[in-house]
């Protein structure tokens, strides 16, 4: 998997050199909004994403947009007042159909040299996570644009030492607003945890999510956006005879980031998610393997490319 994420990356960046040299310094569809999508992460409001792809829908086509969207994030993790390091690979794929439905897909590798982690020190896989939603409500013209997006999806489980043997299901809604050079996103998302198979994995309750972003287009090829996210994870009191979080937690973390259009159709960007509010890191949290949720085990940068088609 690894093999296969660096070549869709360097296929992506060779691709986007080729495009360097048949840029179009008119105004395009990848300069026409505030981008409000964050590379880093894969727990994130879809509409977010789709917001800033919506002036290249067209009615009545099966695919009216497509993103690509691949990063790297370099994570520092505080493990019983020491300092590790995780390096961690995203991919994640948009597809935006004419007929008002849309499908996120997203997955994420991660590596570290710290045994307290992780005693494998190569690159191990991490949760794939799916979501399928519906444009229910968009209105408005292409400056003032506002939306509301219902979907569902599930979180599958995996078998590494990142990724959680649980399958979880995912319900959410978001709604954008644009205000010609100004965007701002409201996202909700709800996942109702599975059972880990696992049986040196946490067990957890549920997981809300709650999401503000605010994008602002500064130029015709730069872009400003920043999220901030509220999380609370439910304690679990089942006796399953394995390890319980039997406390729940709360945190937040802010997602500074910038955008910058190469050309019509590629953007690189560059941000970091920092923690608001300090999540003490003890072995129930550590097992409950929890490696897909930004901000949790520490703050990170990231900086990623973008394809539209």
């Amino acid at each position: 998997m690894y093999r296969i994420f660096t070549f869709i990356l360097t296929m992506g960046f060779l691709f986007s050199l080729n495009l360097w040299a048949l840029v179009d310094y008119t105004e395009q569809e990848y300069e026409k909004a505030p981008q409000l999508q964050t590379t880093a992460g894969n727990n994130k409001p879809v509409s977010v994403s789709s917001a800033s792809l919506s002036t290249r829908q067209s009615s009545g086509g099966l695919i009216s947009a497509f993103s690509l969207g691949n990063s790297i994030e370099s994570q520092k993790v505080n493990i019983n007042e020491q300092t590790k390091k995780v390096d961690k690979y995203h991919s994640n794929l948009f597809i935006q159909s004419g007929y008002n439905v849309f499908l996120n897909a997203s997955f994420w590798m991660a590596k570290t040299d710290s045994e307290m982690i992780s005693s494998n020190q190569k690159t191990q896989n991490g949760n794939p996570t799916f979501k399928l939603g519906f444009n229910w409500l968009r209105f408005g013209n292409q400056t003032e644009l506002a939306t509301v997006d219902l979907f569902g999806g599930m979180m599958l489980k995996g078998n590494s030492d990142f990724a959680s043997s649980r399958n979880d299901q995912l319900l959410g809604i978001e709604t954008t607003k644009r205000f010609h050079q100004m965007a701002f996103g409201l996202g909700y998302e709800y996942r109702i945890t599975g059972d880990p198979s696992n049986p040196g994995e946490s067990v957890v309750g549920n997981i809300s999510r709650f999401q503000a972003a605010l994008g602002w287009k500064v130029s015709s090829d730069i872009n400003l956006s920043l999220e901030a996210n509220y999380i609370k994870v439910q304690g679990n009191n089942a006796s399953l005879g394995q390890t319980i979080l039997s406390k729940g937690f709360n945190y937040g973390y802010v997602t500074p980031k910038i955008s910058l259009a190469l050309s019509h159709m590629v953007g690189i960007d560059l941000g970091g998610n920092f923690k608001t509010k300090k999540v003490l890191i003890d072995e129930s949290v550590l097992k409950a393997r929890l490696w897909e949720m930004q901000g949790l085990y520490g703050n990170s940068i990231f900086a990623g490319l973008n394809i539209l088609l």
